[in-house]
């Protein structure tokens, strides 16, 4: 039918401009607040934070929970430094635009680590090794 036809193509075309939604996304391009170098948002990796939720005392089971994306970091590609989100205004403003187009940080970042056992111990080896820098 003609009409099944013109859904099929619309849902094609949609599909097809989301596509080109997200490539507008990672190809956003973010400043380094330490060396002011410019880089593709799919060329830094994001840190994801996770704080622990316990619950009333009468109540059992603790869990993680995800923070905040602006309360997260970001690691420039050029110097390795980690950046707190909302002290970087492009990094900020990525993130608002995310948010409001229903996106993750895994869609656009080249990397998400999470802030679990494993994502921690991935970060802290690679200050160790100094390829990373935290800076204040």
């Amino acid at each position: 039918m003609k009409i099944e036809r013109e859904i099929k193509s619309a849902e094609e075309k949609l599909k097809g401009m989301k596509q080109r939604k997200l490539e507008v996304f990672r190809r956003f391009l973010l400043r380094c607040r330490d060396c002011k170098k410019v880089n593709r948002a799919s060329a830094w990796i994001f840190l994801q934070g996770k704080y622990w939720y316990s619950p009333p005392s009468w109540q059992s089971g603790g869990y993680f929970l995800d923070n905040e994306w602006l309360t997260c970091d970001a690691i420039c590609p050029a110097c390795k430094s980690v950046i707190y989100v909302s002290h970087g205004a492009s990094l900020c403003s990525l993130i608002f635009h995310l948010k409001e187009n229903k996106l993750t940080p895994k869609q656009v970042f080249k990397e998400v680590i999470v802030g679990d056992v494993e994502g921690n111990a991935r970060v802290l080896q690679a200050l160790d090794q100094g390829r990373l820098k935290v800076t204040p």
